[in-house]
């Protein structure tokens, strides 16, 4: 069969040996060249393509007016005449569009670059040119979505919702899962995230016509390739985040035929799966997918039994995981253990809660500084240790027969996100305070770097607020006034306790 041929394809950069430099360029000049044959423009090709890179660039938010135009022109016939051609090459539209469009600066001239001397066409293979079956459903697939192919970047928002906006997001993920990337999935944030919204950046390239005529031997449709081949991959799979993404995958993809396998596999690999980190990986990706799979109506008693076996697993070795690790490994385990935590806080099933508060408690208790720090803030946010508990832990752990390094290390993993908790608990903000007060000489240039990491985490209303409470005689708050506190009886008693006091 034959594949569209593009002007990205034809260019000597990609490698055609027979290419052309600039193909969007030559274009110009042959539509200026049928100026002279009716229905042609007969515009001057260089004046035409600078007012079009100025209207691009202006697109992009760059200012640019008509007189740029007619300089950045005059300046590319001038090097014209100096270099003896009979009109500006591609090199001269190059510099003036550099100097004068671009105001010196490359970067800008990398869009133009792309549009307008390499291009974004694409051809057509006419309808009667025989296919592959798995292309022409495809092409009635894209017909059906109402998606276009397009070279440049796209970008589309999805709605899973409504069925043509599932259509779409289905067609797509089962593209990715034959290893056809015409769309990527962007990250939203927000209340938005992982509910029935999807971002894509879209993008077709003529390769993806190759690939897909090299997936045919899957299946004759874009449903049964796709099944088929994640089949293939599932019973080739032994590791778990590999079975946790086919998984994520085939979900989206709207292939419920192959979960059953997809869980038995599951099942299985993560039965006999010695290491408890690699089975915290898998927790919060099965909880977003019993939590958000809904939206594309799939039974998902199977992932919650799943997530029945597995957390409680990781319950009783994550704790064992987390003693004697070194600050580099102790660092790499602090995600995970957010992640865990995140994953139950969603699935909200109150046994599993009680379990994981215990976990917290041996973590907190007997794992590294990094990681007891952070179970610390974790119990505390969850309401299982009282501020007292709390500020006498943190008491123990800032103490001075505890190392300094040690300690720092506690305190990062304690004020991991933010650092509210210090602005509202006066007497873990004294705490701090008299520790970072009592830091020996020796020791503080060492821990300066690790303390400012920790702090410069905060967002800047947080720092300033810290900044504020540190010059105010101490870190001393104002909260701490005693209720009915009356400041004309207490000047009546400060001089004679000042006499007592020494003067002071």
């Amino acid at each position: 069969t034959w594949i569209p041929w593009s002007f990205d394809r034809l260019t000597k950069q990609s490698g055609y040996g027979a290419g052309i430099t600039a193909p969007a360029w030559y274009q110009e000049l042959w539509n200026a060249g049928a100026g002279r044959l009716p229905g042609g423009t007969g515009s001057s090709p260089h004046a035409v393509w600078f007012s079009r890179a100025a209207q691009l660039l202006r697109e992009h938010d760059l200012i640019l007016s008509s007189a740029h135009v007619i300089e950045a022109v005059r300046l590319a016939e001038a090097l014209a005449a100096l270099r003896q051609t009979l009109l500006p090459g591609i090199e001269e539209l190059r510099e003036a569009a550099v100097t004068v469009l671009c105001g010196g600066a490359e970067k800008p001239f990398e869009l133009i670059g792309q549009h307008l001397i390499t291009g974004d066409v694409l051809g057509r293979v006419p309808a009667s040119v025989p296919v592959v079956p798995l292309k022409a459903d495809f092409d009635a697939q894209v017909r059906s979505a109402r998606l276009k192919l397009h070279t440049t970047t796209q970008s589309l928002a999805l709605d899973l919702r409504e069925p043509a906006h599932q259509h779409k997001s289905r067609l797509l993920h089962r593209l990715r899962l034959l290893e056809i990337p015409w769309g990527e999935v962007e990250q939203l944030s927000g209340r938005r995230e992982g509910l029935f919204h999807e971002n894509w950046t879209l993008r077709w390239l003529p390769d993806y016509e190759i690939q897909l005529i090299e997936a045919g031997p899957w299946g004759n449709t874009i449903e049964s390739a796709a099944a088929r081949k994640t089949h293939d991959q599932v019973k080739q799979a032994d590791q778990l985040p590999t079975l946790i993404n086919l998984l994520d995958q085939a979900l989206k993809a709207d292939l419920p035929a192959i979960l059953p396998l997809l869980i038995q596999k599951l099942g299985g690999v993560s039965a006999v799966a010695q290491d408890a980190l690699a089975l915290a990986e898998t927790i919060l990706p099965l909880v977003e997918v019993a939590r958000y799979g809904s939206a594309r109506q799939i039974d998902l008693g199977a992932v919650e039994h799943l997530l029945e076996q597995i957390v409680p697993r990781v319950c009783i070795q994550l704790p064992g995981a987390c003693i004697g690790l070194s600050p580099e490994n102790a660092t790499s385990v602090q995600p995970l253990i957010l992640s865990v935590h995140r994953a139950l806080g969603l699935w909200q099933r109150a046994e599993m809660l009680g379990t994981w508060g215990k976990t917290l408690g041996h973590i907190a208790d007997q794992a590294a500084p990094l990681l007891a720090g952070l179970g610390c803030r974790l119990l505390f946010e969850q309401q299982l240790r009282t501020p007292e508990d709390t500020a006498r832990e943190m008491q123990f752990r800032l103490s001075l027969r505890q190392s300094p390094f040690e300690s720092a290390q506690w305190l990062e993993g304690f004020l991991f996100g933010s650092g509210l908790l210090l602005l509202h608990q006066p007497a873990l903000w004294r705490i701090l305070d008299d520790w970072v007060g009592n830091i020996s000489v020796p020791d503080f240039p060492e821990l300066l770097p690790l303390l400012r990491r920790t702090f410069s985490r905060f967002a800047a209303p947080e720092r300033e607020k810290m900044l504020d409470l540190a010059r105010n005689k101490g870190g001393r708050m104002d909260a701490e006034v005693p209720a009915g506190w009356d400041e004309a009886r207490a000047a009546k008693v400060r001089p004679i306790l000042q006499r007592i006091l020494g003067g002071q």
